[in-house]
């Protein structure tokens, strides 16, 4: 998993609003870290006629990738990968990341070459048919990735827990 591609829903709506358009709130994130309590919504939008959101599934070379979002302010991701082409909430699953990027890619925190891994649990995971859905907890520490680091300080990590209830769209 790249933390690189976790901020490119986000990063198309801050830097193209004039080609992205019809923006609908289609669920939440809600987490608490350090002490603060995090709210998000996660967002579906039109670009160049074309739906997009920021909570989606993807399947590359047999591997579902679901990436939640957060699409304002400081975004928190969560991307858990499958091998099922269309998971559910017994899928078992392949990698999972979370991330809160308070300053964007500078100076953030991952859960990857964290020492403890993240976990996530599955109310509801609906990937086939037309109503497409998440809904669960999930918990993490995040470690701390200063500006212009490569790697994971693993001697400042912090836990983060929340929740999230979004609707969900192949991309």
């Amino acid at each position: 998993m790249t933390r690189h591609l976790l901020l490119v829903p986000a990063v198309l709506l801050l830097v193209s609003p004039v080609l992205a358009e019809d923006f609908q709130v289609i669920g939440m994130i809600e987490a608490e870290f350090s002490g603060e309590m995090l709210a998000q919504t996660t967002m579906s939008y039109l670009d160049e006629g074309r739906r997009l959101a920021t909570a989606s599934l993807t399947t590359v070379m047999g591997i579902t990738s679901l990436t939640i979002q957060g699409a304002e302010g400081k975004p928190i991701t969560i991307e858990a990968n499958f091998t099922s082409i269309e998971p559910d909430p017994q899928s078992s699953l392949t990698g999972l990341s979370v991330g809160y990027f308070p300053s964007g890619m500078r100076d953030f925190w991952t859960s990857e070459d964290a020492p403890e891994p993240a976990q996530i649990t599955f109310e509801r995971l609906d990937s086939a048919g037309g109503d497409l859905h998440a809904s669960g907890t999930f918990e993490a520490l995040l470690c701390f990735v200063p500006e212009g680091a490569y790697e994971t300080d693993t001697d400042n990590c912090q836990p983060i827990s929340g929740r999230f209830e979004t609707g969900l769209i192949w991309e």
